[in-house]
């Protein structure tokens, strides 16, 4: 007869192996600035592109880099619902689709939720190291975003 003192050990067990996994895993601070791109109508000065290829374009695109943890349920159901909704939110795929107010707008949205640290989201970081954000990178977006009211 197993006790819940086994059970609970083998929870313990179990997550403290797939954290070791997650953590180890090959590639998982992979570089996304040559394997995703912007769209052509996305006019930004250079450091503002970096930024955002680096740190939004993963979820916030068609372009998206599906890392090999994300085909294993339940962890894939959260990634996946995650990356729907910032496309839903925001595609910088369809950049050029959007009207020049909703540009500014979204422009505006993206400087306000990276500098109140909502963007990147806090797990994503946890696998993606290279999307935190430096103060200049928020200081970049704070002042395109302000240019694009202009």
């Amino acid at each position: 007869m197993f006790t819940a003192s086994f059970w609970k050990r083998c929870v313990i067990g179990s997550g403290l192996i797939v954290g070791i996994v997650l953590i180890s895993a090959p590639g998982r601070s992979k570089d996304l600035s040559n394997s995703v791109s912007l769209p052509d109508g996305f006019d930004a000065p250079t450091p503002v592109r970096a930024i955002v290829q680096r740190a939004c374009l993963n979820c916030h695109s068609n372009e998206t880099v599906w890392p090999w943890y994300s085909k294993i349920p339940p962890v894939s159901w959260q990634i996946h619902d995650d990356v729907d909704q910032g496309r839903e939110f925001m595609n910088l795929s369809r950049w050029g689709e959007y009207a020049p107010e909703e540009r500014r707008g979204l422009a505006s949205q993206m400087a306000n939720a990276t500098r109140a640290h909502f963007m990147p989201p806090s797990k994503y970081l946890w696998l993606h190291p290279e999307a935190r954000l430096s103060d200049a990178d928020l200081n970049a977006l704070k002042e395109w975003a302000q240019s694009q009211g202009k």
